[in-house]
């Protein structure tokens, strides 16, 4: 695999508006890419966060089982090079928050996305922001409102995760309707 210097601007690949820069092999996750122009993720009114500051990363993975494991891990370890301490409880509720919003991806998009993308930013307040795309035009209601059938359990555990830690989320759907990103914002200890 080559990597290319940070700096070198690819062109956008088809369903990717964003185009993205590589990042030099010598960083934490070589197939992590910077983004220069990451779509604005809106906080909920009620708690607005701040923009975000520094770099905002694109993970992009297949929709597949094993992608799982190594989405977790590369958000782990940015978060980590960001300040937050791999054994803090902030860190457990990063890993199970990133396993279950990718791994509905997989499981319920996957069909329809040949690529998911994981962003990561930090906000100016401190928080981490996480967002996962799929290009599944289907709003998961768990994230939006209570729901009281078998589903959605997992995006139940996240909502009260966010919530416990004072953080925020949503979705925010593709402009063409298309797709959408999930997205969670949580504060760094």
């Amino acid at each position: 695999m080559s990597y290319a210097p940070q700096g070198t601007t690819h062109p956008a690949a088809p369903g990717d508006p964003l185009g993205t820069t590589t990042m030099p092999a010598t960083d934490l996750h070589a197939d992590m890419q910077i983004c220069p122009a990451l779509p604005t993720l809106p906080p909920p009114p009620a708690q607005p966060d701040p923009p975000r500051v520094g770099p905002a990363y694109r993970l992009p993975i297949p929709p597949n089982d094993a992608a799982v494991p190594h989405a977790r891990h590369a958000v782990l370890d940015l978060a980590a090079s960001w300040g937050l301490p791999p054994d803090h409880e902030r860190a457990d509720t990063v890993r199970l928050i990133v396993s279950e919003l990718v791994t509905n991806a997989v499981k319920h998009a996957g069909v329809l996305s040949p690529q998911i993308d994981v962003f990561l930013h930090l906000t100016a307040s401190g928080a981490l922001g996480i967002g996962v795309h799929d290009r599944h035009p289907f709003r998961p209601k768990a994230l939006l409102e209570t729901v009281d059938d078998d589903s959605g359990r997992g995006l139940h555990i996240v909502k009260y995760l966010v919530d416990e830690c004072g953080g925020t989320a949503g979705i925010e759907p593709d402009h063409d309707l298309g797709g959408k990103t999930v997205w969670v914002t949580i504060p760094l200890p």
